[in-house]
């Protein structure tokens, strides 16, 4: 039978971990309530800046917390994931966690305790990781969250995550939309050709 996969997104302000947590257990009822087949994913709008030492748990997702526990402007910073049974964590293998469009699922590695360094140059958006969690006995749900660095180094945000509410079925990390795309792309021509001004300048009053 195939399986159609409806998407609900939710904006939070700023973070109420109640709200959110209330918010999406009745979204999570109502999707029950409308039959299997339905598949549907949550998201929730974060946009939560991490200082250092500063600590941050998932909302409404059982046992998973971030702290953001050293940082160097000159090479990277650090976060440290504790998990706590049942939850657990996926990194990909990567520093920078997986990209737009991977499915995080029952064939995903997972571990329990995670650290995850940010080199310089790690990208403002865009990584993901994985998380799976029960909210009840034995019935598993998997969801990913957007962490990354701000382009200043050393500043961590959480800028949202989202889950599967169908049990044991796999969820996709977010692809930006052909607009989003464009825009980056602008906004990339633009950076680089201001940088090619600036050499042009550099270079004719070295001539001169």
């Amino acid at each position: 039978m195939e399986t159609n996969v409806s998407h609900a997104t939710l904006k939070i302000a700023r973070v109420n971990p109640a709200s959110i947590a209330k918010a999406g257990l009745m979204a999570g009822a109502a999707v029950l309530a409308a039959g299997s087949a339905q598949a549907e994913v949550l998201t929730f709008e974060l946009n939560e800046d991490l200082a250092l030492g500063e600590s941050f748990a998932l909302p409404g997702i059982p046992g998973i917390n971030f702290l953001h526990a050293s940082s160097s402007v000159a090479s990277a910073s650090k976060l440290i994931v504790n998990v706590l049974a049942p939850s657990e964590f996926a990194t990909n293998d990567s520093q920078f966690g997986f990209g737009p469009g991977s499915i995080i699922g029952p064939g995903t590695p997972f571990l329990t305790d995670v650290g995850i360094t940010f080199p310089s140059g790690n990208p403002d958006r865009g990584s993901f990781y994985g998380f799976s969690f029960e909210s009840e006995p034995a019935v598993k749900r998997y969801g990913w969250v957007e962490v990354s660095v701000r382009p200043v180094p050393g500043q961590i945000v959480i800028w949202g995550f989202g889950y599967e509410t169908t049990p044991g079925l796999g969820v996709t990390t977010p692809v930006p939309e052909p607009d989003s795309l464009a825009l980056l792309a602008a906004g990339s021509l633009v950076v680089a050709g201001a940088a090619a001004r600036r050499r042009r300048r550099s270079t004719s009053g070295v001539n001169s």
